[in-house]
């Protein structure tokens, strides 16, 4: 319930294909206890054609007030993206500009969202190109996330607590930066393999704790610290994942300390 608001708000998440046995009964409950002082919104993932067919699914439907939101395919995710730069902005993005846009945030849409509001304050021209979004993604970076990366490249266990506890206490959507974390690692796995990684837009510091990171880390152990991440994505989004109790920041907390506590 909202501190000044009347209503309870109840979200309820099906985050499989089937819904199990008691899940019909749970819908139909759900359906039946819904009432003005009530605002009930579930999230359906991966459902499929034989869902819609049974009865639990057609009550929902004609209960609620459906939104259905399908997965944007990475090859359609730049022309999305400048698409919607010119509807909420009225900027036109070159196509290197969206590719790099997507590139970077790996087709979380709440974080490409993100990106765009930020180039229509940061870049104030009609056209942007892929220099702006270079610009403007080395410019927006928070000061607590910028950090959290560099003490966990630098293998400050008690600062990278501190500051993810930080972000936390602050509401910061986990989404929202999940994405840069994750392209930290895998810079660090690149790295590690003698391969070249992708560090435009990344300062001095930046690189060069890059550098060092990758040198004492295990390879398996940034292999894990990537699945992990994917866990943490999947759990800020309500996901069910088996091998954890379910607490994202918890598990984001774990990922980062690993660098810490690991050596070669």
């Amino acid at each position: 319930q909202s501190l000044f608001g009347e209503k309870n708000l109840i979200e309820v998440v099906f985050p499989r294909a089937t819904i199990g046995k008691n899940g019909p009964a749970a819908v139909e409950a759900i359906i039946e206890h819904a009432d003005e002082d009530k605002m009930v919104v579930v999230s359906l993932f991966d459902y499929d054609w034989t869902a819609t067919k049974k009865d639990w699914f057609n009550h929902l439907m004609k209960a609620a007030v459906c939104i259905r939101t399908d997965p944007i395919d990475r090859n359609a995710l730049p022309r999305w993206i400048m698409e919607r730069a010119k509807e909420k902005n009225g900027q036109t993005l070159t196509p290197d500009a969206a590719n790099l846009i997507a590139e970077r945030t790996e087709g979380n849409l709440l974080a490409t969202s993100q990106e765009i509001q930020k180039l229509a304050l940061l870049v104030n021209k009609p056209e942007i190109d892929v220099s702006d979004v270079l610009d403007a993604v080395s410019d927006v970076s928070r000061f607590d996330q910028e950090s959290l990366f560099l003490a966990m490249l630098e293998g400050d266990a008690g600062q990278v607590s501190k500051i993810i506890d930080s972000l936390q206490g602050e509401n910061v959507q986990i989404p929202s930066f999940l994405w840069m974390l994750t392209d930290v690692v895998r810079n660090l796995l690149l790295l590690n393999r003698g391969l070249a990684a992708r560090t435009f837009g990344l300062s001095e510091a930046h690189r060069s704790a890059l550098n060092r990171a990758a040198r004492r880390a295990n390879p398996k152990l940034l292999e894990l610290m990537l699945h992990r991440l994917s866990d943490v994505d999947r759990m800020s989004k309500g996901l069910f994942v088996e091998s954890s109790d379910g607490d994202a920041w918890q598990e984001l907390k774990a990922v980062c300390l690993m660098l810490s506590l690991k050596r070669k």
